[in-house]
């Protein structure tokens, strides 16, 4: 997500997708000082559901960490704490197959179901 603009966010989800994935940098970054950025995702989520995920190795989102985190959650992004990408895709695809939306969906996402994600224990 370090280079991307907010034309690329909405072109991203020109083919109708049922929800999108952001690979963040750090613990939850991104370049919401980009012209229109925080605007395009928070019209995004509005729409579908949008989880944020980091590129590093190791480690996860924590929107509480800085103030750009802060403005990914209030744009309405899903914290996707340390789930790599492919576990990211197959635990939204999963969700949402299942029917799940809104609220109930964004506490599944946030919510370690079978061992996914490995910094939170349940």
């Amino acid at each position: 997500m370090p280079s991307i603009t907010a034309d690329d966010v909405r072109s991203a989800v020109g083919g109708r997708p049922d929800g999108l994935i952001l690979e963040c940098y750090g613990s939850g970054n991104g370049p919401m000082a980009r012209p229109g950025m925080a605007s395009a995702l928070r019209e995004l989520s509005a729409e579908l559901p949008v989880v944020a995920i980091t590129q590093c190795a190791t480690g996860g989102v924590d929107f509480s960490r800085y103030a750009v985190g802060q403005e990914l959650a209030g744009a309405g992004i899903i914290d996707g704490s340390d789930l790599t990408l492919e576990a990211g895709i197959a635990k939204l695809g999963f969700l949402l197959d299942r029917g799940f939306r809104g609220v109930e969906l964004r506490q599944l996402i946030e919510r370690n179901l079978v061992g996914e994600c490995v910094g939170t224990a349940e």
